[in-house]
């Protein structure tokens, strides 16, 4: 579970679209980071361990690069999707603590 998860809880009862695009963000800036980790792992091992599907080095190399590169991006726009849910609720928070209360 991410460390800010009780943040995704108080902005789950602001607003549900808000926790949907934090929660999208959240499994796509782990799925970017463990991508973006993994990826040239994989290939490594593929590459000292397959005899029938072995790459050339270079198109290995050009192939590890982008591989890093998708999972990067992906890690990056979820971890702007989850600032953007938290900022919009912060601000739909405030606006309705500014709202006058009408007692009449």
């Amino acid at each position: 579970m991410s460390l800010d998860y009780p943040e995704y809880e108080e902005l789950r009862k602001q607003s549900w679209f808000l926790g949907l695009l934090w929660r999208i963000g959240d499994y796509g800036y782990y799925l970017g980071l463990f991508g973006a980790v993994g990826s040239p792992l994989v290939l490594i091992y593929n590459q000292l361990t397959s005899q029938k599907y072995h790459l050339h080095p270079k198109a290995a190399l050009l192939l590890g690069f982008v591989l890093v590169a998708f999972f990067a991006c992906i890690f990056w726009l979820s971890g702007l999707l989850k600032y953007f849910a938290l900022k919009r609720g912060e601000a739909l928070n405030n606006k309705r603590l500014k709202q006058p209360i009408d007692r009449t």
